[in-house]
């Protein structure tokens, strides 16, 4: 009976306007793209995450019009989402509850498949949410462990429909052994907690956005990702760190446009002072990009994708202009920048099969293509996701080749990092990458990923003090006495094997359990995750 009034809530009642977005690391993304591969859904651009709450919505209305199709399991899933995102679909009696407003409850409150919030509020003009979050982390390897505590909270709303704001901040500490926690790359991206001595980190993402029915406007800070592939994206990667940015956003029907120009983190300084202390000094460095995508007839799309970094400098106005094209903008401001262009492409030809692929140049020349020369710097991804290969579970296959010296430049101040990590796919030039992903649906509460993922890379050798470069670091681009010619893989090779597999369990609704082990960077690593998200 409550599957039947949350049905007919949700479709007696108009569609309300939700601006802020939907963090791109939340499993809602992975429910959107197998309904894509299946072709239940349309128009679904995952080369430029994340989208609004307002946009899942709608893709939700589309896959609930056809719930027919669904496995038992899906449907289930997809009951679930809509109830995260009910202020989306309807006006009023929501499924939900928060601490303030209704008190501390347990049957039905905290253990109740409600949508829960620290607090609520709602008139005519302003939705606005309140939430408390908490994660604990444990892991193990076989000589140490490590607890990962973090709490914080997020406030988010929108006013008129229009104009939505964001802000999420967290912090946590380590209890155990800092170089496991060091495993995972978001931690190894935080300055706190790489401090000497430290064992705490600190998390914060907010912005303001405007949106209209086919134009939006973002200034502030949260993860993006350009591109496709799920082992990692070439233009803008899931483990790059996230950066304070300005962006417009276009779409019309099967056409979009987004334009992005981000700050980032230089090389960095130090200079000795022995009375004040020592002056930490950081180049200014910025990215933009910009990318158009096509979408033809419900089957294809197509992708044009441009980027640009710069640095000591304030901001430049051709960069800025959002409808210029860099790479002739670079050459006009004398060839100093590191500018890259793209192409990006998905097609669901075949039922319940999606294949996909990105090209990256980061600099080409036509005559000397196969020759070997260095300034041919190309990356290649291209994959398979099949949806559904056996019920429930979706397969994904994919290969990404990046030739010697992408990502690098003549100039090392312009490589395509921000504090020192990569924007990109995390291998690196001069390396290639064999990834395959199962993703089960169990039930409607728990899903098992496996994955298996084989990384070959041609480091650079030092003999004695001299680096040998034959392009495998991406903070060292070409240097005039280097080799002219460089073979793909040259250098020392380093193999990696990474497997594993991840078991999330929603036990309730926002508070979900999570288990895993795998081999990882350094250590076979187990797992057990709580989060919650009140």
């Amino acid at each position: 009976m409550k599957k039947v009034i949350l049905i007919f809530l949700i479709f007696s009642s108009e569609i309300l306007s939700q601006v802020e977005n939907v963090p791109i690391s939340h499993r809602v993304y992975q429910f959107l793209k197998r309904m894509e591969v299946r072709g239940i859904i349309k128009n679904f651009d995952d080369a430029s995450l994340p989208i609004s709450r307002g946009e899942v919505a709608n893709f939700l209305n589309e896959i609930y019009a056809q719930r027919d199709k669904l496995s038992k399991n899906e449907q289930g899933y997809l009951e679930l989402l809509m109830i995260e995102f009910e202020n989306e679909l309807k006006k009023e009696n929501f499924f939900e509850t928060s601490i303030i407003n209704d008190g501390i409850k347990f049957n039905d409150g905290l253990l109740s498949d409600k949508a829960k919030y620290l607090y609520t509020y709602r008139d005519s003009n302003v939705n606005f949410f309140a939430d408390l979050l908490f994660n604990l982390d444990t892991k193990f390897s076989r000589s140490s462990n490590v607890v990962l505590a973090e709490i914080g909270g997020r406030l988010r709303g929108t006013y008129d429909g229009k104009l939505g704001f964001y802000l999420q901040s967290t912090d946590g500490q380590s209890f155990g052994d800092k170089g496991l926690a060091l495993e995972e790359i978001r931690l190894r991206q935080n300055y706190k907690f790489n401090e000497e001595g430290s064992v705490n980190f600190d998390f914060t993402d907010a912005y303001i956005k405007y949106q209209s029915k086919y134009l939006s406007f973002q200034l502030g800070r949260e993860f993006i990702t350009q591109g496709y592939g799920f082992s990692g994206k070439l233009f803008i990667s899931q483990t790059s760190p996230s950066f304070d940015f300005f962006k417009i956003r276009f779409k019309y029907k099967g056409i979009s446009y987004d334009f992005v120009h981000s700050w980032l983190l230089g090389t960095k300084f130090i200079i000795p002072d022995t009375i004040a202390g020592n002056m930490t000094l950081i180049n200014s460095k910025y990215l933009a990009t910009h990318r158009l995508n096509f979408n033809f007839w419900d089957k294809f799309n197509f992708g044009v994708w441009e980027g640009v970094i710069y640095t000591k400098r304030f901001p430049e106005l051709a960069y800025l202009n959002p409808i210029n094209f860099y790479k002739s903008a670079e050459h006009s401001l004398q060839d100093r920048d590191n500018a890259l262009l793209g192409f990006d492409f998905k097609s669901n030809i075949f039922k319940n099969l999606q294949i996909y692929g990105t090209v990256l140049i980061d600099d080409i020349n036509f005559p000397t293509l196969g020759t070997g020369w260095y300034g041919n710097e190309l990356g290649y991804q291209f994959g398979l996701y099949f949806a559904n290969f056996i019920k429930n579970a979706d397969l994904i296959l994919e290969y990404t080749r990046i030739e010697p010296y992408v990502y690098s430049h003549r100039f090392n101040e312009n490589n395509y990092t921000h504090n020192g990590f990569l924007l990109g796919h995390e291998i690196g030039p001069n390396s290639d990458d064999f990834f395959i992903k199962i993703i089960y649906l169990l039930s409607k509460r728990a899903t098992l990923t496996i994955f298996v993922e084989r990384t070959r890379h041609g480091r650079n050798p030092i003999i004695e003090s001299d680096t040998i470069n034959v392009g495998g670091d991406f903070n060292l681009g070409h240097r005039q006495w280097d080799a002219e010619k460089v073979k793909f893989l040259d250098g020392i090779i380093e193999n990696k094997l990474k497997l594993g597999f991840d078991l999330l369990w929603e036990i309730k609704k926002d508070i979900l359990l999570g288990f895993g082990a795998g081999k990882y960077e350094k250590n076979f690593l187990t797992y057990v995750k709580i989060k919650v998200d009140y």
